[in-house]
């Protein structure tokens, strides 16, 4: 799958198209679908090591430009009970960004889905996939609400105002990159 995948990368990158891998931390192996309920992960830390983050590895080592995470409970990355790995900071900004080294732009998959609504607000939801390290939320619902939510959290001194600028910088810089500006 890595090696397949990377070959992908390469011709749309080579192309001018900004590759984004999908669903991260691994999405192949579980019995529910994400937009219904959240799917529950219930593999070792070992195991999602060799497989599942396997490929993400191989692609972050070869440049990939975007990541797309995955709504899914994964006991051993994050035990907290019926976080997503979309909505935790443990597997975004520790594992993800930290530990994988990964400095393109993260997507959540959308907001709008089941395995979010289920257990949170929307407004909600979107605060939590920023401040767990993603940089474009895709498909949230309430966006009034959000961009009042959020502009409250920087003046209140809740949200760094350079965090946005840095992720509005990243986006940019991409669009940039794929001749978008």
């Amino acid at each position: 799958v890595g090696r397949k995948s990377l070959f992908y990368m390469i011709g749309l990158e080579n192309g001018g198209i900004i590759s984004v891998a999908k669903h991260f931390p691994g999405h192949g192996d579980t019995d529910t679908d994400s937009h219904k309920d959240l799917p529950y992960m219930m593999h070792s830390r070992a195991r999602l090591d060799s497989l599942e983050l396997a490929p993400f590895r191989e692609l972050i080592y070869n440049g990939l430009s975007g990541i797309m995470t995955a709504h899914l409970h994964i006991p051993a990355l994050d035990a907290r009970e019926k976080v997503p790995s979309s909505l935790s900071e443990i597997v975004i900004d520790t594992i993800l960004r930290k530990q994988m080294g990964f400095n393109g732009l993260v997507f959540t998959d959308a907001l709008s889905m089941r395995g979010i609504t289920k257990n949170f607000k929307p407004v909600e939801a979107a605060k939590l996939a920023l401040l767990a390290g993603n940089d474009i939320l895709l498909m949230p619902e309430e966006i009034p609400d959000i961009i009042k939510d959020l502009t409250r959290m920087v003046k209140n001194g809740k949200l760094d105002a350079a965090l946005i600028d840095m992720k509005c910088r990243k986006v940019l810089a991409a669009k940039y990159w794929a001749g978008l500006h």
